[in-house]
């Protein structure tokens, strides 16, 4: 069966975070750098997801917490330069226009399963190319990723991510 090829578009589209902090703060970021592509069917039912975060383009805004989630204690950037996502058994709609996608993520090395909650935001043509527009939000959990000398009293153990994907349709298809 031929999938439709869909590439992630970087400049339309933003992954962020936001994890608790001293249970009166909060620490936001984004992940400036990132590639990916989704092969699927014309309905988005059954995507093949695939996303690398390039994890030294983390950005909070804040030079010090910078130098510390990107640092060996956390997410070892000159190690691992690369977030994984990987998600190739489709969605399943969960209720109304809402989809569930799980996929494997993986974090220094370490993959664990995670389920983000997908909405389509719309499909249109912008300049006589396919686009689609997605939101994502999901959860993890720092012990899980073995971050547990960071969870605790100052950071909460539960991050959480959104993602706001515009894809664009590549003039590739692709065989599976």
């Amino acid at each position: 069966m031929n999938k439709q090829h869909w590439n992630i578009s970087q400049k339309d589209s933003s992954i962020y975070f936001k994890v608790k902090y001293l249970q009166i703060s909060t620490i936001k970021g984004i992940f400036q750098k990132f590639r990916g592509n989704v092969f699927t069917d014309q309905y988005f039912s059954e995507p093949e997801v695939h996303l690398a975060l390039d994890s030294a383009s983390l950005e909070t805004y804040n030079s010090t917490q910078n130098q510390t989630l990107r640092s060996n204690a956390c997410l070892a950037s000159s190690k691992y330069p690369s977030i994984d996502f990987h998600a190739i058994n489709g969605c399943k709609l969960s209720s109304g226009k809402i989809w569930e996608l799980t996929g494997n993520l993986s974090v220094r090395n370490i993959s664990y399963p995670i389920t983000m909650v997908v909405t389509l935001s719309h499909i249109n043509n912008k300049d006589r190319i396919p686009n689609a527009r997605f939101n994502l939000f999901g959860k993890i959990n720092l012990h899980d990723f073995g971050f547990s000398n960071l969870a605790g009293k100052e950071i909460s153990n539960e991050i959480q991510l959104f993602a706001e994907i515009t894809l664009v349709k590549s003039s590739k298809p692709h065989s599976s």
